[in-house]
């Protein structure tokens, strides 16, 4: 379920769940993957007034680990965006030594009552954010921050050409070569269909050693990587050190 799709299959025409409530609800949608030829419908439940996208016709699915076939139909509204803030969110996320995560990490179930007594959830864990990312264009923001700013993807990729640059969830695949000999490094490249070379540090050897097993395990899933990106001397690769399991994790 996605809040956004596209009205013609070359993906130049993206529109809203909110406009589509108003138009023609059988008309047939585009997944945003291009890879994906699901037929999607604009759907509307009472826990989700907005609407969304989805792919309910059997026959016309999204692909096996298609980035929009998530069951979470969950909005931006239905979160408090007020407090959000990303660069903080990252940076809390990558401490090394942090004993006591930022609310804006932690998977508590707390909520917060709007004026309006609606519930609100805060924005707590990278997949809550990832998903909130995919759900939505990359242009669109949340609490003044671009989710095309927030998730480097094949939608997002032009808006940032040399590469992944500063705090930034990062959609990866493995690359033929992986790893150097003696050094705690792994060569990835970023899940685009122009792609570029991602560097990653992981100086602790320990997760160093399950990271890569888990690579050589889990070759054909795309790997989202988190934290504060820089961009090398040369402009050749975009580099990432991970203190942290929490940092990665496999999609499929």
């Amino acid at each position: 379920m996605v809040n956004h799709a596209f009205l013609n299959s070359d993906r130049t025409q993206c529109v809203s769940a909110e406009w589509a409530l108003a138009a023609n609800h059988s008309r047939r949608y585009f997944c945003p993957n291009p890879y994906c030829d699901a037929h999607l419908y604009i759907c509307q439940s009472d826990g989700n007034r907005q609407g969304y996208f989805s792919a309910n016709r059997k026959l016309h699915r999204h692909i096996e680990h298609c980035d929009y076939s998530s069951s979470d139909n969950s909005t931006r509204e239905q979160y408090d965006g007020s407090k959000f803030n990303f660069p903080k969110f990252i940076a809390n996320l990558v401490a090394r030594n942090s004993h006591h995560s930022s609310e804006q990490t932690e998977d508590k179930p707390n909520v917060v009552k709007a004026a309006n007594t609606v519930s609100r959830k805060q924005l707590r864990t990278v997949r809550q954010l990832y998903t909130l990312c995919k759900q939505n264009p990359p242009t669109e923001q949340f609490n003044n921050y671009k989710f095309g700013d927030m998730l480097f993807d094949e939608r997002s990729k032009d808006m940032h050409p040399n590469g992944p640059v500063k705090e930034m969830l990062v959609e990866a695949v493995r690359r033929p070569w992986l790893y150097e000999k003696g050094k705690y490094v792994l060569h990835l490249k970023t899940a685009t269909t122009r792609s570029y070379n991602l560097e990653i540090h992981v100086p602790d050897h320990r997760i160093y050693n399950q990271f890569r097993k888990a690579i050589f395990d889990n070759p054909d899933s795309k790997i989202v990587l988190v934290g504060i990106w820089s961009l090398s001397r040369n402009g050749n690769y975009s580099s990432l050190t991970i203190e942290k399991k929490s940092q990665y994790w496999f999609l499929h």
